[in-house]
Order: structure tokens, then sequence, then C-alpha cells
């Protein structure tokens, strides 16, 4: 297909005699179609549209009936300003919604990492209504994969807004639990594990901490040493000790110290015992009980 063409609705009987005029300027003539003895119809060019009417300007009479090539519907804006005008304001309001960043979805477990999104995306120049594209995107989405360590991250552009998408494990049966304040510990305990996907962990694995001490704080630091406050997001998982006294009434024995142990166990509740020690004083067997204890971003890190 060309162009641009033309199609012209010509008048007259000597039609052969034109039609050799137009072939001896070498004008390009893509179509004849004869209507009846004083109609034709004449395709051509657009290159060759002066040349056609100049030929035949004083023996026929000749209009424009259709235009068709690539590029007809853009000449057909262009012959009307008004239209023209109509149609780039529309261009314009298309380009500018969609590349100018509104604001981002979360799905999944993304929210609970907003904290991070929203760093990643700070540095990868994304801001409220500021050009994005998907290249910054991909840019903060690599951010992500390397500072979280999660299964899965998607980060894709719907129109004006970025669509996230984040599973902390490959089934999606692990549930990061989120909260907005400290995780404080209320008991003494030593600590086996921590995990922070956001927020700031104060302390380190084999660290023992003391009532009231600030375990991973809702809060993220900044390159320059500032910080801005975020959800807590992960998980501790810490090692208590409980403590039990038993009373024998006929003295320490054998049997005393299993009912002791049994005792201190029926006290401690529903936790699995990892080890245990026992110690006689006196009349008493002194039991203690140790355990583990996992603990999510949304509770109260108990003793």
């Amino acid at each position: 297909m060309k162009f641009l063409c033309f199609t012209c609705l010509a008048e007259g009987r000597n039609r052969s005699t034109v039609i050799n005029r137009l072939n001896r300027a070498g004008v390009d003539i893509l179509r004849v179609r004869i209507i009846d003895e004083k109609h034709t119809e004449i395709t051509i060019s657009y290159k060759d549209r002066e040349k056609y009417f100049a030929i035949c300007k004083n023996m026929w009479y000749n209009r424009t009936i259709k235009t068709s090539g690539f590029a007809a519907p853009l000449y057909k804006i262009l012959q009307k300003p008004w239209l023209a005008a109509g149609a780039l304001i529309f261009a314009a309001l298309v380009f500018f919604g969609s590349n100018l960043y509104a604001g981002t979805d979360y799905r999944g477990d993304a929210l609970i990492f907003r904290a991070e999104v929203e760093r990643a995306f700070e540095e990868s120049g994304i801001s409220l209504h500021c050009f994005f594209n998907e290249s910054k995107l991909e840019n903060a989405k690599k951010l992500l994969e390397e500072r979280l360590k999660l299964s899965f991250i998607k980060i894709e552009k719907s129109g004006n807004r970025a669509i996230i998408t984040v599973y902390s494990s490959e089934d999606g049966s692990e549930k990061m639990i989120s909260s907005g304040v400290d995780i404080v510990a209320s008991g003494d305990c030593e600590i086996l594990k921590i995990t922070a996907y956001s927020g700031t962990a104060l302390v380190s694995d084999g660290d023992k901490v003391a009532k009231g001490q600030t375990l991973i704080a809702a809060y993220e630091v900044l390159k320059d040493g500032s910080t801005v406050p975020c959800r807590v997001t992960g998980y501790v998982t810490a090692k208590y000790a409980f403590s039990y006294r038993y009373e024998c009434v006929f003295g320490p024995d054998e049997t005393a110290v299993k009912n002791a142990v049994a005792c201190a166990r029926f006290a401690l509740g529903d936790y699995t015992v990892t080890g245990q020690e026992t110690k006689i004083e006196d009349k008493n067997v002194l039991v203690t009980l140790y355990y583990e204890k996992l603990l999510f971003g949304n509770e109260v890190f108990g003793g």
C-alpha cells in the first residue's frame, strides 16, 4: 500500500487522451475505473497530485472523492485544524496521563514491605506526578530483590499506576505479620534467630537480652543516617527459661523430682521444652525448663 493516494472523479469523453498526457508527464496512475461514458475514477500517488491537476485543469471537471494509504487518516485530520488540535490534545492527555506516576497498588504480601518499596521507588527516581516507565520500575525491582530476598517480586506498569506483587514464600503459606510498634522483650531471653524484613534489628543472633529491651525498632535508617517510621515486619525466635519450685512433703527423692518436673511442665503451658535442669534445696526441688518462642511483628514479646 502506498503512503498516501488520491482518487479523483473526472468528467469528460476524451479520457484516453488525458491518460496518455499523464503517462508522458510521468504521473504514477495507480488505478483507473470507468464508471460511464463521461465519468472516470483515477487514483494517483500524492507526489503526482499537482501534475495531475495542472494537466486536467482546463479539460475536465475534477474533484477528489477519496484518500487512501497509510497516511490517509492523518491527512484528513490535518485538513481540519480544529480536529487536528483535538487529536493533539487527546494524544497529549493519553501520553502524559499514562506516564505520570499516580501511586502504587499492593498485592499479595507487598503491603507489609511498603517502607522498602517506597524507598526503592525514591532511589529509582519514581515520585508522585512525575514521569515513570518500565525501566525505572525494573530498577526498583532489582533493589527490592537484593534487599528483601523474598520468593516472588513482580512490579508492572498499569496506566499511571505501579502494581507490585510480593509473596514471602513459594506456596504463600508463610504469612508475614506486621506491626506499627517496636518489638520489645518483656522477659530475659537469648536470641536464637532474628529476621527483620522491614524495621531495624537492634540485636543479633546469640545475644542475651533483658526485659524491656527493643529487638526490632519501627523505623528504617536512610543513607544519610536519618530515620523514617515504618511498620515492623519480621519475627524473632528466642530461648526462655521458666523456673518452678516444688515442695516435697516427705523429702526429695526420685519420685519427687519426677513429680516436680511434671508440675513444672503443666505450669509452663503449651510450649515445647528443649531442655531442663533440676536442683534440690532442703525439701524443695527447683526445676528450670528451657523453651523456644516464636514472635511475629504484631505480638507482644512475652517471657
